[in-house]
């Protein structure tokens, strides 16, 4: 339960911050160009201040899951041992990220050459890329940080 209550905050959050994007769409008078193009930029500069801040709150929030899963630790508990942990392996969890997001592009270089055959080349490698973070990349970097989390939550 305390999972899922964590998930249902984070989406929560996440809502929230798109919610200016619908007052954004609808604004958008179709007759005036002008009226277009500010609408488009101004969704395009939500998007990426949203983006942002739901890679920080995500960042901040790395270990909660492993607090709730692997010491049955309520959601308050959890986001303050979070991060506490987050603290004490502030390094080692910026380096993690740095290489999710390396491994995470590796998933793709092998299916680039089917991008060459066209929009049916593009669509496949894209979801064979996700297959294969699904089925190799995510275990192993949910191995990475709950080890990382076993040792840093024994240092509190």
């Amino acid at each position: 339960m305390p999972f899922l209550v964590y998930n249902l905050l984070l989406q929560s959050i996440t809502f929230a911050g798109a919610i200016p994007l619908y007052y954004v769409i609808r604004g958008i008078d179709k007759t005036d160009i002008h009226s277009v193009v500010q609408s488009a930029i101004a969704f395009l500069v939500w998007a990426i201040v949203l983006m942002i801040v739901t890679s920080v709150i995500l960042f901040l929030f790395t270990f909660v899951p492993y607090a709730i899963v692997l010491d049955g630790e309520s959601v308050l508990t959890s986001i303050k041992k979070g991060y506490r942990v987050l603290r004490i392996s502030i390094t080692e969890t910026v380096i993690f990220w740095l290489l999710l997001v390396l491994v995470g592009m590796l998933t793709w270089v092998p299916f680039y050459p089917l991008q060459l055959l066209g929009f049916v080349g593009f669509v496949v490698s894209h979801i064979l890329s996700i297959i294969a973070a699904w089925l190799i990349v995510a275990p192993i970097v949910t191995s990475w940080w709950i080890e990382l989390y076993k040792r840093k939550s024994k240092m509190l």
